[in-house]
């Protein structure tokens, strides 16, 4: 929904070490952009298999998470 005229974003977390905005939509499509306003991956509820809405986003930078990601 990224290109559409009009878009809500419900929950966002950035990541001081990767310099990544992740925004979730109220469509619960995932949208990964980094700080020059480049998206880098837009990813929709059907795409990750989920019933639920996406209720929050956070980003651990803890250098011992042996660079594992969750969502």
């Amino acid at each position: 929904m990224l290109g559409s005229d009009f878009c809500t974003f419900s929950v966002g977390d950035w990541s001081e070490d990767d310099e990544i905005l992740g925004v979730a939509d109220d469509y619960d499509t995932l949208y990964f952009i980094k700080f020059t306003g480049e998206v880098v991956a837009e990813i929709t509820k059907k795409d990750l298999k989920i019933s639920a809405p996406i209720v929050d986003l956070f980003s651990d930078n803890d250098s011992n998470m042996n660079d594992e990601s969750y969502l």
